[in-house]
């Protein structure tokens, strides 16, 4: 079973992926983010998801979207941009999570997990 975390390296998502790799041996988890360099950081600082591997996508991007959604059974959508700006992060939660669900429609994602802070 596969697992992709939106938004997997900042605080909700990497804790819900450090909960998720500890309760399920065996579950392969992917931390989605446009950055790899926040990836390599967050493992630096949390050594227990150097098991998680890093997907990019860009949760603004439709193809990018799509492309990381293939053969993913779970998803746990914590993106976002932080609460700096709530209206505007509120906003790109909503958009991510209809698009979340409308790319979901034709892959064999059979779970969706929608979480904020």
């Amino acid at each position: 079973m596969s697992c992709r975390s939106l938004g997997g390296t900042g605080r909700v998502g990497s804790s819900t992926a450090a909960v998720l790799l500890r309760s399920e041996p065996g579950l392969d988890v992917a931390l989605a983010s446009r950055s790899e360099a926040s990836f390599r950081s967050l493992v630096k600082k949390r050594p227990e998801l150097a098991a998680a591997r890093f997907v990019r996508c860009d949760i603004d991007d439709d193809a990018d979207l799509s492309a990381a959604l293939q053969g993913v059974d779970l998803v746990v959508h914590t993106a976002g941009y932080g609460s700096s700006a709530p209206v505007a992060c509120c906003g790109i939660s909503q958009d991510c999570t209809a698009l979340l669900v409308t790319s979901s429609a034709p892959t064999a994602v059979t779970t969706n997990c929608f979480a904020a802070s």
